[in-house]
């Protein structure tokens, strides 16, 4: 599975919060089923570029004054919490990667972020 491509414009001094419900389509039946998510965990990094050594703001299922993730394990959802004052500014990369129970890793989302500036202070 390669992971969706999916662009953020973020807002400077705004609450970020954004909810995914994680499904897999069967090819034969075309029919769609919600992943199940318990004993998952996910985290999801920032960086300015790619090969940078440190994330501009990591976010994950253990929660921090950063923000955190939360997983609903039956229903497959994915929320995303970043509070308006840990929203990275500038442009970068992210993307978002979950766990699984068995120890794989699935990337589910990535792409490119912008956040656009305060004003308002």
């Amino acid at each position: 599975m390669t992971a969706a491509i999916y662009n953020l414009s973020l807002e400077q001094g705004v609450t970020f919060r954004h909810s995914i419900t994680w499904k897999t389509r069967d090819t034969q039946t075309n029919t769609e089923s919600i992943v199940e998510l318990t004993g998952c965990t996910a985290r999801l990094q920032f960086r300015d570029i790619r090969n940078s050594t440190s994330p501009v703001l990591e976010v994950s299922t253990i929660p921090s004054a950063s923000g955190s993730i939360t997983l609903t394990a039956a229903g497959g959802k994915i929320e995303i919490y970043i509070p308006h004052t840990s929203v990275p500014s500038g442009i970068g990369l992210y993307d978002l990667e979950v766990t699984l129970a068995n120890g794989d890793i699935k990337r589910l989302l990535s792409g490119k972020y912008s956040t656009s500036s305060e004003v308002t202070r």
